[in-house]
């Protein structure tokens, strides 16, 4: 195996790690059995942001930037309906006692949470200090979405970019399965310390 596919081997092993663990603490914040649907990852282009939309309504998408001797953004992303429904079933709610605020805080709180758990995954492999800045949520129509990703990419480094990206499965309901995409700078592959590579 070469040295860049090692790297590259490292740093989706790491990543891949850090989404079981962000399935567990979701899972554990919800009260149900979330699984991972499926993982895909690669190197991308700096305008590529691989968001698969269904469903009607808005989407809300919770960015997370990623600060400290690393950059780069989480982006979490549900549509209408598996908000709704994701606040109904964390707040053990009824559809018509659902709000705007609840829905913001309890999205708000599950990005907290699995970002939290895929940043630790990644500081501790990595031996580096990386951190999570505070969540934004915005919520736009589907039809925004393009511009949204064109403006995503005119804030952040302008050179290749590592895309990872995961959907979440409820157990309790199939159609609640949230995306989960990753976007780092090209840099992280500098950043692995040697001894790490020289084990795998």
């Amino acid at each position: 195996m070469s040295i860049q596919k090692s790297k590259e081997s490292f740093v989706v092993h790491l990543m891949n790690n850090g989404f079981s663990r962000a399935a567990v603490s979701f899972s554990k914040f919800m009260g149900n059995n979330i699984k991972i649907a499926s993982t895909q990852s690669g190197i991308a282009r700096p305008d590529d942001l691989p968001v698969t939309v269904s469903g009607k309504g808005d989407l809300y998408i919770i960015v997370t930037q990623v600060i400290g001797e690393l950059s780069g953004k989480s982006y979490l992303i549900f549509n209408e309906e598996q908000s709704h429904s994701l606040t109904m079933l964390a707040c053990h709610a009824s559809s018509v006692q659902v709000n705007e605020q609840m829905k913001e805080a309890v999205l708000t709180e599950i990005d907290n949470i699995i970002s939290a758990a895929v940043i630790s995954e990644l500081s501790e492999g990595l031996q580096m200090e990386i951190y999570g800045d505070v969540p934004v949520l915005k919520r736009i129509p589907i039809s925004g979405l393009k511009e949204f990703i064109s403006k995503e990419n005119q804030s952040m480094d302008t050179s290749a970019s590592l895309i990872c990206n995961t959907a979440f499965q409820l157990n309790v309901d199939k159609h609640i399965h949230p995306q989960f995409i990753w976007k780092l700078s090209e840099k992280i592959f500098d950043m692995i310390p040697s001894e790490k590579l020289s084990i795998r």
